[in-house]
């Protein structure tokens, strides 16, 4: 997420796959969590594409590995060579909901829309590790016209200041990977399973 070359290449590469991502028109990425009851989902995204402005933006939606759902629209780009991470490197807006996205959004300083619709319900259900509604890095909308009025009004800068990147991931390490493997082989070694 932060070799520069890495993402100038996976960049290259989407747009050589996806020429209409590189116009003048903003790529906005929409990555939700998946869900074991995707109906109400699925009534949420055909909202969301109604009111979605195709000529100003470019949608492209990366549904979970998992979901059933169809998205039967030739406007709406779902990038199936592509990693939903790789696509936030073409990506100038990334709206999510409650996945680790935020995460990765946050690390390439994506601006970032959550598009809560079944908050209540997920924290009953599910509930979070963080405190969702003071944490995360964009506005927490309900429903597709909040999450396009929020869109047009394009207004980030009250959530600039929100520090949920840098209070759970160290930026300055260089390399997480290779500092996780090297523990697990010291352990091995010594034996302290």
């Amino acid at each position: 997420l932060k070799d520069k070359k890495y993402i100038s290449d996976k960049r290259k590469k989407i747009f050589d796959a996806y020429p209409v991502l590189n116009s003048k028109k903003k790529n906005i990425l929409y990555a939700p969590t998946f869900r074991k009851d995707e109906s109400l989902m699925e009534k949420e995204i055909e909202e969301f594409i109604k009111l979605f402005d195709f000529k100003k933006y470019n949608l492209i939606i990366k549904l979970h590995p998992l979901s059933n759902i169809v998205v039967d629209n030739d406007k709406v780009i779902s990038a199936s060579k592509f990693r939903t991470v790789d696509m936030m490197m073409v990506s100038d807006v990334v709206i999510g909901d409650y996945s680790s996205v935020v995460y990765e959004a946050g690390i390439l300083n994506k601006p970032q829309i959550f598009y809560s619709f079944d908050l209540d319900s997920y924290k009953g259900k599910r509930d979070f590790f963080i405190d969702y509604e003071k944490e995360v890095p964009g506005p927490i909308c309900r429903n597709a016209k909040e999450v396009i009025d929020f869109l047009e009004k394009n207004d980030y800068t009250k959530y600039e200041k929100k520090f949920l990147i840098s209070k759970y991931v160290d930026l300055e390490v260089k390399n997480y990977t290779k500092n996780m493997v090297e523990k697990i082989i010291d352990i091995l070694k010594k034996g302290n399973i």
